[in-house]
């Protein structure tokens, strides 16, 4: 439930099965809200800090104002120590491939191996081209909303 399975970067977040992931000053945030009519709630946990957090209203308003000032109250100082390292992700590629010599047109099988030794990167757009010599682009795929970890 709380590991990150689908990206949501205009969150700045990941959704785990049934609960959001996230941080505040460097402290991961596991937490879930919602509401109805004359209803809302918000419910974060802190693992690594111990605090969990209910906010119940029985008005229409996002209760959010009030999460984020009790989120910036829990998380002041130093934040938690994390596996993950900061900055930006560093990505290499090391491509393997078999060619055909001499018949054109014959099937190249390419090989990758992609490594990230940097920060993670979440709702990364993954871009693989493949050109001729000449330059041209003889294949591309997008994939979209990809997280890359350490590792």
């Amino acid at each position: 439930m709380w590991t990150g399975v689908t990206e949501e970067p205009e969150r700045g977040s990941e959704y785990g099965y049934g609960a959001q992931i996230s941080t505040s000053n460097g402290n991961r945030v596991i937490w879930h809200g919602g509401g109805w009519n004359g209803v809302t709630n918000q419910f974060d946990i802190f693992p690594e800090l111990g605090y969990s957090v209910a906010i119940l209203s029985n008005y229409d308003d996002d209760p959010g104002s009030i999460d984020y000032k009790i989120r910036e109250w829990l998380t002041q100082g130093k934040p938690a120590p994390s596996s993950d390292p900061s900055g930006p992700p560093l990505v290499t590629v090391e491509v393997n491939s078999s060619t055909q010599n001499g018949n054109g047109g014959q099937p190249i099988t390419f090989q990758l191996a992609v490594t990230n030794s940097g920060g993670t990167a979440h709702a990364a757009t993954v871009d693989l081209e493949v050109k001729h010599p000449s330059s041209a682009r003889v294949f591309q795929r997008f994939t979209a909303d990809q997280k890359l970890v350490r590792g």
